[in-house]
């Protein structure tokens, strides 16, 4: 839970960063969710872009980089 003071919400600062930890749409991440995650993954982590929510079909291996290989 987050509480907030006049002062905060009146801070420019605190209003930046309030739009950094806001919930990103599928595919985003980043200040402002502005970043695209990687094609290869099924959606990534708002903050830091990484693969945490798994890898598409086709794709393996941290933060989805490898593709699977069938012989």
């Amino acid at each position: 839970m987050l509480f907030l003071t006049s002062e905060d919400i009146a801070n420019k600062h605190f209003k930046k960063r309030l739009i950094f930890f806001s919930e990103c749409s599928k595919g985003f991440y980043g200040q402002e969710c502005k970043q695209t995650c990687n094609y290869e993954c099924d959606g990534c982590n708002n903050v830091d872009g990484f693969c945490d929510r798994g890898c598409r079909p086709g794709w393996r291996a941290e933060n989805c980089q490898q593709c699977n290989v069938f012989s």
